[in-house]
């Protein structure tokens, strides 16, 4: 090529800086999500959320475009004296007025075709409102039964109480419950030594 043309040298320098600043462009305007995430597009530039949810892969979004990700894979809310459970064993009373505590363990999936709803009640910080909605909904379960019921139908309160979650969080958090199984079930001692 001729550079002794200066129109011809500052036009190949035009476009080498073109060819660059695209290049620039393209690359900031890739986002990825990995196989355990889903996410939504947030836009820096325009503060806004585009409400489809995106799966794992490589994503075009567009230059100041990123992700506000979430897990796509089952996770656990654990209610327990263990060391790393969520939260401590759901204390209530039983329909006989008798004080109870037992241990819970929840494992629950979000819907992610209600995530844009999820990130619109609770910004990214839905674990802790959703925890919430797990022991209101546990304690009001409870109540229904009486102590007897705790020992003698244990299957069917664990399965009473996973549709009353499942009625909740879907309402609540957007998510699904898989699994649901209640534990060390702790009457006062009188009415244990009773039985």
């Amino acid at each position: 090529m001729d550079f002794d043309d200066p129109k011809k040298a500052m036009c190949c320098c035009c476009s080498l800086t073109s060819v660059v600043a695209l290049a620039i462009l393209g690359f900031f305007s890739y986002a990825t999500l990995d196989a355990q995430e889903l996410g939504l597009d947030y836009s820096s530039i325009t503060k806004s959320i585009t409400p489809m949810t995106y799966t794992s892969g490589y994503h075009i979004l567009g230059f100041g475009h990123s992700f506000i990700k979430y897990p796509s894979t089952v996770q656990t809310m654990e209610f327990s004296s263990e060391r790393t459970a969520n939260r401590p064993p759901i204390l209530s009373r039983t329909e006989d007025g008798l004080e109870i505590s037992f241990k819970a363990v929840i494992q629950f999936q979000l819907q992610s075709t209600n995530l844009y709803k999820l990130y619109m009640k609770y910004g990214e910080n839905y674990r802790s409102p959703c925890e919430k909605h797990a022991i209101e909904t546990l304690n009001d379960a409870a109540t229904r039964y009486n102590a007897n019921s705790f020992f003698q139908s244990t299957d069917t309160i664990n399965t009473m109480m996973k549709n009353d979650l499942q009625r909740v969080l879907s309402r609540e958090c957007y998510c699904d419950i898989w699994v649901f199984q209640i534990s060390g079930i702790d009457l006062p001692n009188k009415f244990e030594t009773a039985i």
